[in-house]
This record gives C-alpha cells, sequence and structure tokens, in this order.
C-alpha cells in the first residue's frame, strides 16, 4: 500500500484529474446538495482558521528578540496556522471621543511591522485587531478592574466614530502593505452596534484601502435580548466572517464531564441552545462565522464564567482541558464554522496556572492534535492519528499524539519519500526505533506510551510528509489510520494548481477548455444544479485563489463526496483524457483515460 499511495505525489498538475474526479462522483443526475456558487467562493476564499492570540500589551513587546523563537514554539507547541496580534490603543473614560495610540501601550508601525514579517516568514497567517482599552476604572466582584468598551457611550457619537475609522484606516494601509490575512474593526463595542449606518461607513472606507478579509469581534450572549442585538446587526453582510467572542456560560458546575460540556453547547446556563442561535445567524447573513476568541481560564469552575478573568477559582488544568475538547467535538464539521482563534499567549510566554495561556499545559495537546474539519478531512481518522505536523529550520517536525483511548505499545510512520529521522522524544512514555534512521517507513515498538502521551519525530528533508501512520497495541492495529488519502488531498492539490499557474497558466487553460469541451453533456447537469455556466466561472476563480482557499475548497469537496480510495478517483464518468495531457508524466495508477 505504501508504494501505492507514494505516486499520488507526482505530476504538478494533479489537482485537474482530481477535481473532476470528484465530481464525476455526483453522476449525470446527481446534485452536490451542499455547494452552491457562494458557498464555493467562500471556500475558496479563505482557509479554515486555527490560531492563538500572540498578546503584546506594551509598546515594546513586539520588539522583543525572542519574538521569532516565541512563534516557532506557537506553532510547532499548538499546531495552529494563525496568530492574532493586537494593537493596544486607549481613551481616557468611557464618555470620551479620543480613542488614540498611547506611547507606553501602542507598538510603532515599523514595530509592528516586523512582528507581521516574523509570522509570515514563519509561515502563521495573522489576524490583527485595533485593541481598545478604557483607562477609567470599576470595581467588580470585589476587585478593581479598568471599564469594559462594551458600555462605551461618548457624549458625541460621530465625532467618536469618526477619530476611530482613522484610526482604522491607518492599520488597514499597513495591514494591506503587510499583507495581513484578516483585520478586524474592534472588539465587543456593545453599545455601539445600535450605530450601523457609521459601521457600514467604516467597511466601505477599508475595502478602499486594504484587500484582505475584513470582520468584527462581537461579544457572546446571555438571553434572547442580547441575541437579538446581534442577530440585528446588518453589518455582517458587508463582511467576510461574523466574528464571536465565544465566553458563553457553559454550566453551573465545577468539574463537569466532558459529556456535560458538550451538552452546554445546546443547552447552556442560561437555557440557550448555542448551536441552533449560531447556525441561524449564519444562514440569516449567508456568512460564516469564526469564534474569534475562544478561551477558558484553568481554574476550578471557570465553565461557568470564561469570560470573568477574576474568577477565585483553584488552579484546574483537566477543567480548561476538557472545555476545550468540548468545543472541538460540538464545532467540527459544522459547516458554518470557519475557525477561531484561541485567548491566549502573551509575549514572553509566561507560566500562570490560573490563566487562559496554555503552553505547559494539560490543553496544549488537545489543541495541537485539533484540526478543523474541513481542512483536514475525515474527523474520525484525523482525531485517532493525533497528527499535526510544521515545517521549521530546514526539518519536519511531526507531533503524534495517541488518541485511541488507550496505552498504546507501537506507532507504524510512512512517509511519502525517504526520510532521514534527526531526533526522537516521547513525552509519556518509551517507544524504541526498529528500523534504520534513514528509510521511507518507520516502526516504534516494543514499548509503552499512555493515552494522551505523545512521539516527537524529526526528519529530512522538511518537504517530506507522512502518509500513513497506525497505532499498535500488542501487535494488533488500534484507532483508525491516518492515511494521506484523502486527508491530504487538499495540501497536494492546492500545491499543484499554485505550480502549475506559476509555471505554465496557458496550458492549464487550454487543458480545461478541452475538458469541458469533451464533457459537455456531463457538466450540463452541474450547470444546473449549481447555477452557473462552470466553464465561464470556475477557471478564473480557481486561478485566482490562495493555496489555502484551493485546499478548503477541495478538503470540502473530498468530505462531502466522501471520496475515500483510489478507485473512486479513477473510475468516473467524465473524460479526462483533456487533463491528462498537462501531467508529465500521467501517473500509472491513473488507469486508461478514455
Amino acid at each position: 500500500m505504501g508504494s501505492l499511495i507514494r505516486m499520488i505525489l507526482v505530476g504538478t498538475a494533479f489537482w485537474l484529474v482530481m477535481f473532476f474526479a470528484f465530481f464525476s462522483q455526483l453522476g449525470l443526475s446527481s446534485q452536490p446538495a451542499a455547494f452552491d456558487r457562494h458557498s464555493l467562493e467562500a471556500l475558496l476564499s479563505l482557509g479554515d482558521i486555527k490560531g492563538v492570540w500572540y498578546l503584546g500589551w506594551t509598546q515594546s513587546a513586539y520588539a522583543s528578540d525572542k519574538l521569532s523563537e516565541e512563534l516557532v514554539r506557537l506553532k510547532t507547541a499548538l499546531g495552529v496556522q494563525y496568530v492574532g496580534l493586537i494593537v493596544p490603543l486607549v481613551q481616557d473614560s468611557l464618555s470620551a471621543l479620543n480613542p488614540h495610540p498611547d506611547p507606553s501601550h501602542t507598538p510603532s508601525r515599523q514595530t509592528l511591522g516586523h512582528a507581521i514579517e516574523e509570522a509570515h516568514r514563519h509561515g502563521l497567517g495573522v489576524v490583527l485587531l485595533p485593541y481598545l482599552l478604557v483607562e477609567s476604572e470599576r470595581r467588580f466582584e470585589g476587585k478593581v478592574i479598568e471599564d469594559w468598551v462594551g458600555d462605551l457611550a461618548p457624549t458625541d457619537v460621530g465625532i467618536w466614530f469618526e477619530n476611530w475609522r482613522e484610526i482604522l484606516r491607518d492599520y488597514a494601509a499597513l495591514a494591506e502593505e503587510e499583507g495581513v490575512e484578516a483585520m478586524l474593526l474592534g472588539w465587543e463595542f456593545e453599545s455601539m452596534l445600535s450605530y450601523q449606518d457609521e459601521w457600514q461607513q467604516a467597511i466601505v472606507e477599508l475595502r478602499e484601502l486594504y484587500s484582505g478579509k475584513l470582520s468584527y469581534l462581537t461579544n457572546w450572549w446571555a438571553s434572547r435580548d442580547e441575541y437579538e442585538r446581534v442577530l440585528r446587526w446588518s453589518p455582517w453582510q458587508s463582511l467576510d466572517f461574523i466574528g464571536i467572542s465565544a465566553y458563553f456560560d457553559l454550566t453551573r458546575k465545577n468539574d463537569p464531564t466532558v459529556e456535560e460540556l458538550e451538552s452546554a453547547w445546546y443547552e447552556d446556563a442560561n437555557g440557550q441552545d448555542i448551536v441552533k442561535d449560531l447556525e441561524r445567524l449564519s444562514a440569516q447573513y449567508d456568512r460564516r462565522i469564526v469564534f474569534w476568541e475562544l478561551g477558558y481560564q484553568s481554574k476550578d469552575g471557570a465553565n461557568q464564567a470564561p469570560w470573568n478573568y477574576v474568577w477565585p477559582g483553584s488552579p484546574d488544568a483537566a477543567e480548561q482541558a476538557d472545555a476545550f475538547s468540548a468545543a472541538f467535538s460540538v464545532l467540527s464539521n459544522k459547516p458554518w464554522f470557519a475557525g477561531y482563534l484561541i485567548w491566549g499567549e502573551e509575549v514572553g510566554l509566561p507560566q500562570d496556572p490560573y490563566s487562559y495561556s496554555l503552553l505547559g499545559k494539560a490543553v496544549e495537546s488537545r489543541i495541537r492534535a485539533h484540526r478543523t474539519a474541513l481542512r483536514e478531512g475525515h474527523p474520525v481518522a484525523r482525531e485517532e492519528a493525533g497528527l499535526t505536523f510544521y515545517k521549521s529550520d530546514g526539518e519536519g517536525i511531526g507531533m503524534f499524539s495517541n488518541t485511541v483511548g488507550a496505552v498504546a505499545t507501537g506507532l507504524h510512520v510512512e512517509f511519502d519519500r525517504q526520510v532521514t529521522i534527526t531526533h526522537k522524544t516521547e513525552f509519556g512514555g518509551y517507544l524504541p526505533a526498529q528500523s534504520e534512521k534513514t528509510a521511507w517507513a518507520f516502526d516504534f515498538v516494543e514499548g509503552t506510551l499512555v493515552a494522551g502521551g505523545t512521539v516527537e519525530l524529526d526528519w529530512t528533508p522538511a518537504e517530506a510528509r507522512p502518509i500513513l501512520i497506525q497505532w499498535l497495541s500488542e501487535s494488533e492495529l488500534v484507532g483508525d489510520p491516518y492515511l494521506a488519502l484523502p486527508q491530504e488531498l487538499g495540501r497536494m492539490l492546492s500545491e499543484g494548481i499554485a505550480e502549475a499557474c506559476k509555471e505554465n497558466p496557458e496550458l492549464v487553460t487550454a487543458a480545461l477548455a478541452r475538458f469541458f469541451g469533451d464533457n459537455t453533456e456531463f457538466l450540463a447537469a452541474l450547470n444546473a444544479s449549481l447555477g452557473v455556466s462552470l466553464q465561464e466561472w470556475l477557471p478564473p476563480l480557481l486561478m485566482a485563489a490562495s493555496p489555502a482557499g484551493i485546499e478548503n475548497f477541495f478538503n470540502a469537496l473530498i468530505e462531502t463526496l466522501g471520496v475515500r480510495s483510489l478507485e473512486m478517483l479513477r473510475d468516473g464518468e467524465a473524460d479526462l483524457s483533456a487533463l491528462f495531457s498537462v501531467l508529465d508524466p500521467v501517473p500509472s495508477w491513473l488507469g486508461d483515460s478514455s
């Protein structure tokens, strides 16, 4: 099986064959009900988001000489693809009109630009948030805390918005210059949501300056009135994502089970069906939802009020980990859910047994093992394998987490090419190597690894990818295997189309045109079901899409169409011979094109 899987990688234009093979599974009369033109455009626009906030609260935070090292650690330890960067801004009081940069809090454009460039250098997308703080204070639960921006009450709303839009324009220009992937218009300005025309004007102005994704971060809701306020906010229609600060009160218990926490998403501590609310909100505006803030403190009972950062609980890392596990379980595979940024880690990565921080706690491996549904394919195989891998400093790094729910006594790993293992570390046991350091496949057996334990492997060349992973227990296979087909197809397809468009776009365009001409009858049914002409609409959209968007698009198709084998890729009803002409050489396993 390993030699057959390795053949998948042949051909820089492999994406073409796969895409139309997927469509051919529908048959002439089938309809891809899960997709229409708008949802296809959304899938191509940006890959699903898995990230963490990297918080710099002072003017010099992002100038840290540890910045690069810490970004790599966040990416490797948590398996994230994005980081959120904040721009702290202040105003004097809730009624003030002067949101402004502050010399002790706000980084310079040079410092912020450097942080963005470092994140991009390490393969991380960036979400930028101008983060307003109010300098006045109030007492809450016996403690003095800063006033909350959700209670803003400027004495002149028009002037306040003029000043805020000026700030947004300034950072939108920087975001455009630095290629920032997404920018947020603000966070939890709940008292300001009613001024919808002012927000629409801000969106129009930013669209003229910034070509990335725009969103806004609204607060969670504890009542029907609060939910209706979010539901009635029409600027969602003009943004790319609906953004939620997802600190919902889950239960009224300390130490609830994961199952109880999962149930709370359907009936929370305030009697709300959060999932139903989110589905309705997404459907009303035809926009997918991102939890721009998702966080839990490592405190006993913190699930009862995740938003309450002065919650008086004792340290409880297990509850934090369980709360994330429940959220991942509920949200995975929801078509309206586009991802999350976890709150969060501060510059310097300080350790705190009580806080929202993640590194070094039980939650770290659970976040690392979780990957958003559309990017990673079949959820069972994904979770059973517990695989996350990256490239860093010229090496590939793989974190293989034992998520089969029992002690494992062995691990089998195959790669898409010959690799040299340069480093191996176990967390939670020991699995000795039974093969040479340089090979295609490796066995680590005759030891034990606890449930939830992790094996880290580093290898060269960095471009190599694991394509088959299987956990063992007493020589018996346990859990579903991780198989690069179909989970890795999206990645390979995105790389293939990017390379083909760069090297010979005319050849790609011509091959598409010939394919459409050879399959007129077959494509007529698809055109009718989608309500568009694929011949006119799809080629330029694919050619212009980002690799992340293409990956997201193909993974969604793979999952929806149930592609699970090479036979399903080969045996479609469409004539693929025109597409085969762009492959050099044509992979032998594709069979006869006629």
